[in-house]
């Protein structure tokens, strides 16, 4: 479970594109026999997958330790849901470029990060060692996804705006 995003000018030609290639891709691998072909495969699915969901079109946050809105503070279903318009589309998951621009305007007025700590990552039940999951890691892991989740809205109100399934 979690929040997606697309911005459809990136997010469906990517999908044309590359739905038709993923399709094939897992199709060849559920028809493989050895472990070699079910990995090559598997790279080929991995491939169509991500470049079906690029970056500038695409965002997730998941709703478990690695989501970035709780730790700003914000809700997928308080600070943005209101702003979904369900008159714009069928779905009704429409958030407009201006909802989009007072969305970035919410995480920039949240602050800076805290920096987590092992015992909050624990107990949003994260992997914590010594190594590619330290604490360091995961804090620069937060900024990051800040920076990223910031880019994305801005590109979503530049685009006209975009599409939320929270």
């Amino acid at each position: 479970m979690g929040a997606d995003l697309y911005i459809r000018k990136y997010s469906e030609p990517a999908k044309q594109e590359w739905k038709p290639k993923f399709d094939a891709a897992v199709e060849r691998r559920n028809r493989a026999t050895d472990d070699t072909s079910v990995a090559e495969a598997q790279k080929l699915v991995d491939e169509a997958y991500n470049n079906m969901y690029p970056e500038a079109g695409y965002f997730r946050d998941s709703y478990n330790g690695t989501g970035i809105l709780g730790r700003i503070g914000l809700s997928w279903w308080r600070d943005l849901e209101p702003d979904i318009d369900p008159e714009t589309n069928p779905d009704g998951n429409n958030v407009s470029a201006e909802a989009c621009r007072a969305f970035v305007k919410k995480i920039l007025d949240a602050g800076e990060l805290e920096p987590v700590t092992e015992e909050s990552l624990r107990a949003d039940h994260c992997t914590v060692d010594d190594g590619a999951n330290s604490v360091e890691t995961w804090n620069k892991f937060y900024q990051e996804k800040r920076t990223r989740l910031i880019a994305f809205f801005e590109r979503a109100a530049e685009a006209g705006g975009m599409y939320a399934s929270c």
